[in-house]
């Protein structure tokens, strides 16, 4: 029989497995970067849920969006990507620098190198480190 949780969650069941994996869940951070590590394994569904519940649990920490992001990114949502990394300049500017650091070499955003608003993103960031 599959656990409440286990159904939630879209996993299967899999007893101590998935228990680990709900306590991982319930922490916002790591779920937000084991949305990135789904996205690696090829299961986007659960990657954007997983993504999903990690911004409605902590929508204010710059790293669980950048995650987010990075996930769109890959599972080709690149409107609601752009749509994160745009969250956090407006919103954030403390994590400005650590967003251009990593959104610079980040093979995740890759789809994204080619669009103007991302490049415009990335002037963006550049004139504000600049003036740092």
């Amino acid at each position: 029989m599959v656990g409440e949780d286990d159904a939630l969650l879209g996993l299967p069941h899999h007893g101590a497995v998935n228990r680990g994996l709900i306590w991982i869940i319930g922490r916002k951070s790591v779920l937000g970067m084991g949305a990135v590590t789904l996205v690696c394994l090829g299961d986007s569904e659960r990657a954007e849920s997983w993504a999903k519940r990690a911004l409605l649990l902590d929508p204010e920490s710059y790293s669980v969006i950048y995650n987010a992001a990075c996930t769109y990114a890959v599972i080709g949502k690149p409107e609601l990507a752009q749509n994160c990394l745009e969250y956090v300049f407006k919103h954030m500017p403390r994590a400005r620098g650590w967003i251009l650091k990593n959104a610079r070499h980040d093979a995740q955003l890759a789809s994204l190198r080619g669009r103007r608003d991302f490049q415009d993103l990335m002037q963006r960031l550049e004139a504000h480190a600049a003036v740092l």
